[in-house]
């Protein structure tokens, strides 16, 4: 599969929040360091330049700077669009429920202004 384009704000189901957070992901490889621009509850947009495309699973780990838990959030997501040398968007398609708990209260949580940093507050 080819480039598509980047979904429109009204694709988006999910509140969207522009967040930098350093991320670890894999498609069956060796684990590629990269970083997160924006995340929201239901996928991310990872900046990466390593060659990924629509359609392929990658599996992640990052992490927040939490006051009550420093655990990282895992999953597994797939490829929705790509452009490469940029980045791609991913949505989440396995995660535990905790995680995506977790990943909601921080995006509610910098939304409402009470993270600075990656520490919600």
């Amino acid at each position: 599969m080819g480039l598509q384009e980047t979904p429109t704000t009204d694709q988006r189901r999910a509140p969207r929040v522009a967040k930098t957070l350093e991320i670890s992901y894999s498609s069956g490889t060796t684990p590629t360091a990269a970083r997160i621009d924006d995340l929201s509850a239901t996928g991310m947009f990872v900046d990466t330049h390593h060659p990924l495309t629509v359609g392929q699973s990658i599996d992640f780990s990052f992490q927040f700077t939490e006051t009550e838990d420093d655990a990282p959030v895992r999953g597994r997501g797939q490829v929705v669009w790509a452009e490469p040398m940029v980045g791609v968007g991913v949505r989440f398609t396995h995660m535990t429920a905790r995680d995506q708990e977790r990943i909601k209260y921080f995006v509610a949580a910098v939304l409402f202004g009470h993270v600075s940093g990656n520490r919600v507050h």
